[in-house]
């Protein structure tokens, strides 16, 4: 009883964790259900459109990542800043995400806007779908990138805001934002899509001005709010001031931030091509594949937020020099999240014969997501023990074992099993995935070692100079 009592908080423990998770846990609710009707209304349009939008949504994937790993590598030095008091770190870590945030964006706009044919077309098998199906799929694909593509810089200017908020414990205003962006794009998803209140019926092109016009709200709110309650974030004061930031600074965060977003990029990806894989088993599949992933990610929320929260409130514990007390928060909270998935994944294997009827596709669509959600409840504690230790090992500024873990794993292990069984055997669809997905007992014992190595134990910002005056 003593050793399992180790595993488990008392009541401030977890009082001080939902504090940091259920704001996020709400937002990330909310979005995802609400990602969940958005992707049902395109989905009443058809196969070929749904399936178009799902190949963009794999480049929007890819670019989210970058984005996310862009602010990562700033915000473990955010998190360790604000336990330890420092707000010119904090400050300094604002701008470097604003700059790097607007390098990425910018890049990413014109590189899809260039190359989006070529790209789309990746996920087009002659083989197996008619040049009418595929000319259909292409056009619907690049009518949906051409105006999704503006939402990139407005959204990247909001996960600067946003992330920065959540590395200091204040995890409302995001959620507040979420949901302004979140009932925004809903609304006019229901107008645009399908013509509603006198306005053209657009299809495709209606769901991504509706996206596009949620993250300008989402920034606009973020960017409003931070600035007018300085009070409660000094950091902003004078940040645009100037875009100077301490040199040792930089430094640091290139070190642990550019192998951070390589890492995001390459997992990305990693899970592009094996979507590419997938897609040699016909259009079809990419439409149920549609169907599966917005249902785990629904299913994913509590899990995916406890990863953050414990980034969050470990990094702090760091930045404070807690080392102990960090070692013994992060595993209590990864078997929270274990154990609240193991009975999310209950509802998900029940649910997923029903789930898939939502969706205007055909029988065999249907059938083959439906096996996918059953595949993914039955490894859900496996992906919320990796993801907790993802979370975790970054925590502590280890880059190394973090790529090593995570996209080196990916290319490694995953994307040839993927590889091989697509295209060097005569698989279905559905041994295929369960194959593939098993990949992740793998990761999952990886994890473990790394974690009971606890060389991710580290104070990054014991160096005042990390936030001294000599600067770029």
């Amino acid at each position: 009883m003593f050793q399992i009592r180790r595993y488990f908080g008392d009541k401030a423990f977890y009082k001080a964790m939902f504090a940091v998770a259920i704001p996020m846990v709400i937002q990330s609710g909310i979005t995802t259900f609400v990602n969940l009707l958005d992707n049902v209304m395109v989905g009443q349009l058809g196969t070929l459109p749904m399936s178009a939008v799902t190949i963009d949504n794999e480049f929007m994937f890819v670019f989210n990542l970058m984005i996310f790993g862009a602010m990562a590598g700033a915000g473990i030095f955010t998190a360790q800043f604000f336990g330890k008091k420092d707000i010119d770190g904090v400050r300094n870590t604002f701008r470097f995400k604003f700059l790097l945030g607007m390098i990425v964006s910018v890049f990413s706009v014109v590189f899809l806007l260039l190359l989006k044919e070529p790209l789309i077309r990746l996920f087009t098998d002659s083989e197996k779908n008619s040049a009418e199906e595929i000319a259909a799929t292409v056009g619907y694909a690049k009518d949906y990138i051409d105006i999704i593509v503006i939402g990139l810089i407005p959204f990247s200017l909001a996960q600067v805001y946003s992330t920065t908020m959540r590395e200091i414990k204040k995890t409302a205003p995001p959620m507040v934002a979420s949901v302004i962006a979140i009932l925004t794009n809903l609304i006019l998803n229901y107008i645009l899509i399908f013509g509603k209140l006198g306005a053209p019926a657009l299809g495709v092109r209606g769901a991504a001005i509706a996206t596009v016009v949620s993250r300008f709200f989402e920034f606009i709110f973020l960017a409003v709010w931070t600035h007018t309650h300085s009070r409660v974030y000094p950091y902003i004061r004078k940040a645009y001031a100037s875009m100077r930031i301490p040199k040792k600074l930089v430094i640091e965060i290139l070190k642990k931030g550019f192998p951070l977003m390589a890492n995001e990029l390459f997992w990305s990806l990693g899970i592009v091509v094996s979507t590419k894989c997938f897609s040699t088993r016909g259009i079809q599949v990419v439409g149920a594949f549609n169907i599966s992933t917005t249902i785990f990610n629904l299913s994913s929320i509590v899990f995916m937020t406890m990863g953050n929260t414990i980034s969050i409130i470990v990094g702090n514990q760091l930045g404070a020099g807690e080392l102990d007390k960090a070692q013994d928060t992060a595993k209590k909270m990864i078997v929270f999240s274990v154990l609240i998935s193991a009975a999310v994944s209950g509802l998900m294997i029940g649910l997923s014969p029903f789930l898939p009827r939502l969706y205007n596709t055909e029988q065999a669509v249907r059938d083959i997501a439906s096996f996918v959600i059953r595949v993914d409840g039955v490894l859900m504690c496996v992906y919320a023990f990796t993801n907790a230790a993802y979370f975790t090992l970054r925590s502590g500024g280890k880059v190394f074992v973090t790529i090593l873990f995570d996209s080196f794993f990916t290319w490694a292990v995953y994307v040839p099993v993927c590889l091989i069984l697509s295209y060097l055997t005569d698989l279905p669809i559905q041994w295929l995935y369960v194959l593939a997905a098993s990949t992740e007992f793998v990761k999952a014992v990886l994890g473990y070692i790394f974690l009971r190595r606890k060389t991710w134990v580290n104070q990054l910002v014991a160096d005042e100079e990390l936030s001294a005056d000599q600067t770029f």
